[in-house]
């Protein structure tokens, strides 16, 4: 046969050997990986003296033992760690007695069992967590009796009852924080009735209210008032206003500085009569015809802006005349309107 075998993959040698058995001589079987081997030799058992069985993964020894079993006492089984059991199980559940379960943690032990419920007598409960307890009781209830109730928290919780509301009765509600009630009440508000609200601080009561707002008349305001002086960190009201506009009410305007009324206003306009402009350095200047003074100076600057998006080839005025004719347009109303406003002070 006419073939340069030289430029051959071990893919390539694999596909090829298994239709030209015959060609093996000129094969480099050290091109061969674990997945190349398990293809040839489920096809062609006849070469497995060439083998070199550390090459081949949990997942290759399964593709591989389900076509040839024969093989299996070239497996060093002592190698295989819980994630090997728990694939390799699921696809050869004839050679359990070849595992140490002792490997198998508890979210190995959970994956296996959703498809192999054969081996629960095999298992040790105490290596579920929390976290294990959750995803595997949502798709294996019937193992309910296993389970040691006190390894959830809140968080755990929060995300089995989504889905298994017949656990209710096993919950331990002090265990769930603001935010895992938040997370909870969103997709089963039935559950009001159950929360201790005090539990909620100003973020918690944010993001809440922010989908479910049907909850407000159980919300301390204060909390989210006071969450810049206990926090120090961003103003909370700057995510619920533009979503929930309804609550402008409850807001205490004072905690704003000026980038918080830039960032809300620039998508709550409706607020701008609330607005304290003395927060701006801007309007501290001690006369009105110093405020008339900087005005032009902000258009010019907007303006600029303005035009170098309308125009980000360069600053070619004379090019196109509408473009200025809109600059000039937005630099006279920006002016007139900042000092209308400036001059009632």
């Amino acid at each position: 046969m006419d073939v340069d075998f030289s430029h051959f993959s071990g893919a390539m040698w694999s596909e090829f050997l298994q239709h030209n058995p015959d060609c093996s001589e000129q094969c480099d079987w050290s091109k061969l990986d674990g997945y190349n081997w398990a293809s040839l030799l489920a096809k062609c058992p006849q070469f497995a003296d060439k083998c070199d069985w550390s090459k081949l993964n949990s997942f290759h020894w399964a593709n591989l033992l389900k076509a040839c079993p024969q093989f299996a006492d070239k497996r060093d089984w002592s190698k295989f760690d819980g994630w090997d059991w728990t694939y390799f199980l699921k696809e050869c559940p004839q050679f359990a007695d070849k595992c140490d379960w002792s490997k198998l943690k508890g979210h190995n032990w959970g994956d296996l069992l959703k498809e192999c419920p054969q081996f629960a007598d095999k298992c040790d409960w105490s290596k579920f967590d929390g976290w294990d307890w959750t995803y595997f009781l949502k798709e294996c209830p019937q193992f309910v009796d296993k389970c040691d109730w006190s390894k959830l928290k809140g968080h755990n919780w929060g995300d089995l009852l989504k889905e298994c509301p017949q656990f209710v009765d096993k919950c331990d509600w002090s265990k769930l924080k603001g935010h895992n009630w938040g997370d909870l009440l969103k997709e089963c508000p039935q559950f009001a009735d159950k929360c201790d609200w005090s539990k909620f601080d100003g973020w918690d009561w944010t993001y809440f209210l922010k989908e479910c707002p049907q909850f407000a008349d159980k919300c301390d305001w204060s909390k989210l008032n006071d969450w810049l002086k206990t926090k120090l960190e961003s103003n909370v009201w700057l995510v619920l206003l533009p979503c929930q506009p309804q609550f402008a009410d409850k807001c205490d305007w004072r905690i704003f500085s000026a980038d918080d009324w830039l960032s809300l206003l620039s998508e709550c306009p409706q607020f701008f009569d609330k607005c304290d402009w003395n927060k701006f350095k801007i309007v501290k200047c001690p006369s009105k015809f110093e405020r008339l003074l900087v005005m032009p100076l902000i258009a010019l600057v907007i303006s600029i802006t303005t035009f170098n998006l309308l125009n980000p080839d360069g600053f070619g005025i004379f090019d196109n005349y509408f473009k200025f004719f809109v600059v000039l347009t937005i630099t006279f109303l920006t002016g007139f309107y900042t000092y209308s406003k400036i001059a009632q002070r």
